[in-house]
């Protein structure tokens, strides 16, 4: 008898699913200029913050808040940012090239004073007092 050669069968490659790198979003960090003589510097994006210091002339833009006007703000080369609101800042270019920033995350609170301790405070609706009444 002779041998019969039979084949055997090869594999089909199966298509695997490989992910897609979502895009890293890049922003950019603007200029602008205090229209103001001098600004409020704030630890926060808002004016229930503790004010930091002022700021005049020229600023390097760093981050905004995304519903808010409010923007995280240094001097041109500096270390040390603070927020103001940017109704009152000149930006040279597009406010929303800038990156989004949390502000709870950015600042920490004030590095003079601590949490209060021993107070209270209650809201009572309808009724207006002061404590110099």
């Amino acid at each position: 008898p002779t041998p019969t050669i039979t084949q055997t069968p090869s594999l089909t490659p199966t298509p695997t699913d490989t992910e897609t790198p979502a895009p890293t979003p890049t922003y950019a960090i603007l200029r602008g200029k205090v229209i103001p003589e001098r600004l409020s510097c704030r630890y926060g994006p808002g004016v229930d913050y503790l004010f930091k210091f002022s700021v005049f002339g020229n600023i390097e833009i760093l981050g905004r808040m995304e519903r808010s006007s409010w923007i995280l703000v240094q001097a041109i080369g500096g270390k040390n940012s603070c927020w103001v609101n940017g109704d009152y800042v000149e930006i040279n270019g597009d406010i929303m090239s800038v990156a989004p920033k949390d502000p709870h995350i950015v600042l920490p609170w004030s590095p003079y004073y601590g949490p209060l301790t021993g107070v209270s405070a209650t809201r009572v609706w309808g009724y207006s007092h002061s404590l110099l009444d």
